[in-house]
């Protein structure tokens, strides 16, 4: 075996892939705090520490992210009509069908949160949509 010729390879996503083109208005922000090197090396966001208690900053994030609940909650609108509400609070996963461990916690989560939250304290109710977007695994 030459360990020398290994390269590891992986069906994740990139950071850069996923933040630039994904959330480019994240990017924007992040960016506008730490420079773009952040893209290549993610390290660089530990830069955005010193922004903790910066409330323009964290108010940028919060802007960012209503927006792009609000992009969804259209789209999910236009192409299933199927409405959501954007002020909730969202727990997606997407991910391919199998039997893991993850999958079905994260079913059991959403019936303990359902059962605890919404049941016994549904006067204080946070909007909360849950979402499992899954793709069948097919060998």
């Amino acid at each position: 075996m030459d360990p020398h010729k290994f390269q590891n390879k992986t069906n994740g996503i990139t950071p850069r892939r996923w933040l630039v083109m994904c959330n480019p208005g994240l990017a924007e922000v992040i960016a506008e705090k730490i420079g773009e090197d952040y893209i290549r090396d993610l390290d660089q966001l530990q830069k955005l520490r010193n922004f903790v208690n910066d409330e323009g900053f964290i108010r940028d994030i919060a802007k960012i992210k209503q927006e792009n609940k609000m992009k969804f909650a259209a789209h999910l609108e236009e192409h299933y009509k199927v409405k959501i509400n954007p002020n909730s609070m969202f727990d997606i996963q997407v991910k391919r069908i199998h039997e893991y461990k993850r999958q079905l916690l994260n079913c059991l989560h959403i019936i303990t949160f359902y059962n605890r939250e919404c049941l016994r304290h549904f006067r204080s109710f946070m909007p909360f949509l849950t979402m499992t977007i899954n793709q069948g695994c097919f060998f």
